[in-house]
């Protein structure tokens, strides 16, 4: 199964209606392509919106079947958050949960991570070898 990680940018642009992002996610779950959201991920997307965008994207999540809500569901999948943050903190001189829930979430599944932003991945990527994909009209 394909299938990408969405970090926080991707779910607010979402939430805003960019439309590059919006019709880019409808048309990969019309291909069957599968999209994780890291909870921690969705937490840090959720700060920047309204209540409405925040029950909206709630909605989407729980009923999409192409989207799936990802926690930390293990004593193993902590341990790995602690040691990307031990990683990367450093380099983003604070914790970033989000992207580090991403991150373990993409080794995971071995999936890449779309952004809408590179730059926001700049310092991990200096890091950690993984695949991070800027949205444009397609992650692909």
């Amino acid at each position: 199964m394909t299938g990408y990680v969405l970090d926080d940018t991707v779910i607010e642009a979402f939430a805003f209606s960019d439309s590059i992002v919006v019709s880019a996610l409808f048309g990969m779950t019309e291909r069957d392509i599968r999209f994780s959201v890291p909870a921690a991920t969705l937490a840090r997307a959720q700060v920047s919106l309204s209540d409405d965008m925040i029950s909206d994207i709630n909605s989407m999540i729980l009923h999409l079947p192409a989207l799936q809500l990802e926690p930390l569901a293990s004593t193993s999948e902590v341990t790995e958050l602690a040691r990307v943050l031990g990683a990367t903190n450093e380099q983003t001189q604070s914790e970033d949960f989000a992207a580090a829930h991403a991150v373990v979430v993409a080794r995971k599944f071995d999936w890449p991570i779309v952004t809408t932003s590179l730059t926001r991945w700049e310092p991990i990527t200096r890091v950690l070898d993984i695949d991070v994909r800027e949205m444009r009209d397609s992650p692909e």
